[in-house]
């Protein structure tokens, strides 16, 4: 994507973001749908094994069998207080809690930029098989991608309303951090499978 994305361009940033966020959700949410269709194989060795298809077992479980367990109540409160912060809310106050409290999780425009791309774009859809090569034409970024972009650095360059942004981000202040004893497991996991494939793979 040479010229057609600079890393310090507001506008350029707001484009990629609009663009390729929900075709990456989209073949994402296609990929695990998809992939969760193999069948899961009886394994009698496991006691506390589920064969079957998996978007079969999580929507139409088998009459009168329960695969999960009760969860406890007092630490579905402990966890929902400390998310209790975190969402949407139509009219925040100013405290740096309501700020994380605005916020959807999900965006990854302001409201207003994704209007304005939206109005911009017009009826068009994009679809990630645009931005692929065919024997009709080898070129990968689509006129349309080209026209919207040079849109949105005019529309920049203006100065005029809205101002094109991407979403805010939460604020750190709540304390949120990666526990230490989580890091050292995930690095000692890992370290451990990855001497294991080694040690499967090249060794005699």
């Amino acid at each position: 994507m040479h010229g057609y994305y600079e890393v310090d361009s507001i506008a350029d940033r707001v484009v990629l973001l609009f663009v390729f966020i929900p075709i990456l959700r989209h073949e994402l949410y296609a990929f695990v749908e998809d992939h969760n269709e193999h069948r899961i194989r009886r394994d009698n060795k496991r006691p506390n094994h589920v064969a079957g298809r998996p978007n079969d077992l999580y929507a139409q479980r088998p009459s009168g069998t329960e695969f999960g367990f009760i969860p406890d109540p007092a630490l579905l409160e402990r966890l929902r207080e400390k998310v209790v912060t975190w969402g949407k809310l139509d009219k925040p106050d100013e405290s740096v809690a309501s700020a994380n409290i605005c916020l959807d999780m999900d965006a990854y425009l302001t409201e207003d930029t994704l209007a304005w791309c939206q109005q911009a774009i017009g009826d068009h859809v994009p679809s990630a098989s645009e931005f692929l090569p065919t024997s009709e034409r080898t070129y990968l970024i689509p006129e349309w991608y080209r026209s919207l972009l040079r849109k949105a650095r005019d529309h920049q360059r203006s100065g005029e309303a809205p101002i094109l942004a991407s979403a805010p981000k939460p604020h750190k202040k709540d304390g949120w951090s990666l526990s230490t004893r989580v890091a050292t497991e995930i690095h000692s996991t890992t370290t451990k499978q990855a001497i294991l494939w080694a040690q499967k793979h090249f060794t005699s």
